[in-house]
């Protein structure tokens, strides 16, 4: 992957700000990877998102945050189109880790046969589950 093109004008989230004109003329503050993308690639569809393809790159090593340096990219190589959940599940917030487990914390597989989603929307394991109420069951609550 080339180089990143770092903006330096940013905001307090580091993500990379320019002004540009709007349909009636006036100034407005807009991210620049999104001028950027426009102006190499058209509009973004409805429904999309342009997400910074370096960060997702580098997610392992990069702090995150508004410490992140793929936030001021600006080069439109490293730019793609994401839906907005496909963009959350690319970053480094909880709901993104959990999302990329292969397991659960005793080293079961989430697999299909082992996992199911409970009433609150959280995935579990079933072989845990099963460990759990059979525990509760033999201490006679």
């Amino acid at each position: 992957m080339m180089c990143c093109y770092a903006y330096q004008k940013t905001a307090p989230s580091g993500y990379a700000m320019t002004c540009v004109k709007n349909a009636a003329g006036r100034w407005h503050g807009s991210f620049a990877h999104i001028v950027a993308y426009v102006r190499a690639y058209g509009p973004v569809p409805q429904g999309m998102t342009v997400e910074h393809l370096c960060h997702t790159a580098a997610r392992d090593s990069c702090p995150s945050g508004p410490a992140c340096l793929h936030r001021r990219c600006i080069n439109p190589a490293h730019l793609g189109l994401l839906t907005p959940g496909q963009n959350a599940l690319a970053g480094n917030s909880i709901w993104a880790l959990n999302a990329r487990k292969t397991h659960c914390k005793r080293g079961h597989p989430f697999d299909e046969a082992n996992t199911y989603i409970t009433y609150r929307g959280r995935r579990d394991c079933r072989a845990c589950s099963a460990w759990h109420h059979k525990r509760q069951y033999a201490q006679g609550s």
